[in-house]
């Protein structure tokens, strides 16, 4: 082959290579391209610190609003930006004010998460406070509460009994809705809203999930 193409103008050397290797030049060529997407797309993907379900509520600010503050929780817990992020998902309704159909597929996915641990941080309303409660998957809230709240504000916890041994905790907090983070968020209006941990986060969370709870507490 390479023997024919010496004797060949420029043009016509490209048009008998592609002519022989054209379709093993364009595999070649996807794989590579293939693989560049899947290294960058791995270096570039960001770890989930802290998982927000919001329940029956829909942000109403600026989703930069949002990731500002979030970054700024991040970098005062001692977490990158570049590598970790805090990340929120609402939309979801179920409750008496929604139909049967959006309730049961609200409820099996807000069960499914719970279940799999995927999401730790839940805010819901008062509509799906006797509901959540009976799931039984918050974790004690007191760990992760401003020093002194509890003994200043009892009427603002909702506690569980474990129906196995008998232990009850507050597992769940009603929200300020005069809160820093709510009037970030805007997901409620006129709503009563609580915060619920849906798991034990590990050590180094700890201070996040603090933060989070905290400015959801006070103004």
């Amino acid at each position: 082959m390479f023997e024919k193409m010496k004797g060949l103008p420029p043009k016509k050397k490209i048009e008998y290579f592609l002519q022989y290797y054209g379709i093993i030049t364009a595999i070649i060529i996807a794989v590579v391209a293939f693989v560049i997407y899947w290294i960058v797309h791995i270096v570039t993907l960001k770890q989930d610190v802290a998982s927000i379900m919001v329940i029956n509520g829909t942000s109403q600010t600026e989703e930069t609003q949002l990731d500002d503050y979030f970054d700024q929780v991040l970098t005062d817990c001692g977490f990158s930006t570049r590598k970790d992020k805090i990340s929120i998902e609402s939309g979801i309704f179920a409750g008496p004010a929604y139909d049967q159909q959006t309730t049961y597929y609200s409820n099996m996915k807000i069960q499914t998460v719970l279940a799999a641990k995927t999401v730790d941080v839940i805010l819901f309303d008062e509509d799906m406070r006797e509901q959540m409660m009976s799931f039984g998957a918050f974790s004690d809230i007191r760990p992760y509460l401003p020093e002194g709240f509890e003994e200043a504000h009892p009427d603002q916890l909702v506690y569980y009994t474990d129906e196995e041994t008998g232990e009850k905790a507050p597992v769940a907090v009603r929200v300020n809705p005069d809160s820093k983070l709510m009037k970030i968020g805007q997901w409620y209006q006129n709503q009563t809203v609580y915060i619920g941990i849906g798991f034990a986060p590990l050590t180094d969370q700890v201070q996040v999930y603090q933060t989070l709870i905290k400015d959801l507490l006070e103004e």
